[in-house]
C-alpha cells in the first residue's frame, strides 16, 4: 500500500453543459422568432435595391437615343422667326403671274430674279427652280397649330401681280379668311393694259 491517501477528484458532469448549450440555442431561436433577424432584413433590402437598379437600367435602355426636339416649347418669338425663314422668300416678295404662251396657259407663284421670261420659254429652267426654291411650305401640313401660326407670316409678304388676270385667278380661289391675311399688294403697271381697266372694280371687290 502507498503511504499517501488517494486524491479526491471532483466529478464533472458534461451532461449539464450540453443541456445548457441546447437551452441557449433554443433561447436564441425564440428571440429570432419574436423579432426578424437583421440578416433577413438586410437581404430583403438588398433584393429590393437590386430590383430598383434593374428597373432604372431597363428604363435607360428603353429611352431613345435621339429624342424629338420640343419645337412647340420654344417662345412664340423664336417660332415666328423660324417660320419667316422657312415659308418666306429672301426679299419678302411673291410674284404671281398668269399668262399665255406657245406651250399653253401657265400660272405660277414664284420669286423672280429679274428675267421672268425664262420660266415660260424653258420648262427645264422652271422645274429646276421648283427643286431649288427656298421656301418649304410642307411645314404648314405638320399640325393645325403650326399652320395657324405660320400661315399669317406667309401671307404677310408683299404680293406682286403681273396683271389683272393673275390677281383675279389668285383671289377667286381663296376664302375670305385667307384674303384677310393679305397685308401688301402691288402691281406691275407696265404689264397692265388699258383693256383691263373696266374690270378693276370687280376684281378689287374680292379683297
Amino acid at each position: 500500500m502507498s503511504r499517501y491517501p488517494k486524491r479526491k477528484r471532483k466529478a464533472v458532469s458534461y451532461l449539464e453543459k450540453a443541456v445548457n448549450i441546447d437551452t441557449d440555442d433554443e433561447d436564441d431561436d425564440d428571440d429570432n422568432t419574436g423579432n426578424p433577424s437583421k440578416k433577413a432584413k438586410t437581404s430583403m433590402i438588398v433584393k429590393k435595391g437590386l430590383g430598383l437598379g434593374r428597373q432604372k437600367k431597363k428604363k435607360a435602355k428603353a429611352a431613345p437615343k435621339d429624342a424629338p426636339f420640343p419645337f412647340m416649347g420654344l417662345p412664340a418669338e423664336l417660332r415666328n422667326k423660324i417660320y419667316s425663314l422657312v415659308v418666306c422668300n429672301p426679299n419678302n416678295k411673291v410674284y404671281i403671274t398668269h399668262m399665255r404662251c406657245s406651250k399653253g396657259r401657265k400660272r405660277a407663284v414664284h420669286h423672280v430674279d429679274g428675267n421672268w421670261r425664262r420660266f415660260w420659254n424653258s420648262p427645264r429652267y422652271y422645274y429646276n427652280y421648283l427643286r431649288t426654291r427656298v421656301t418649304k411650305l410642307a411645314i404648314l401640313r405638320t399640325c393645325k397649330q403650326v399652320h395657324d401660326e405660320a400661315i399669317g407670316i406667309m401671307y404677310a409678304q408683299e404680293f406682286l401681280f403681273e396683271n389683272l388676270l393673275s390677281m383675279q385667278t389668285f383671289l377667286v380661289n381663296m376664302s375670305p379668311a385667307t384674303i384677310g391675311r393679305l397685308k401688301h399688294i402691288d402691281f406691275a403697271l407696265e404689264r397692265f393694259s388699258t383693256q383691263e381697266i373696266p374690270f378693276f372694280p370687280a376684281v378689287f371687290s374680292l379683297l
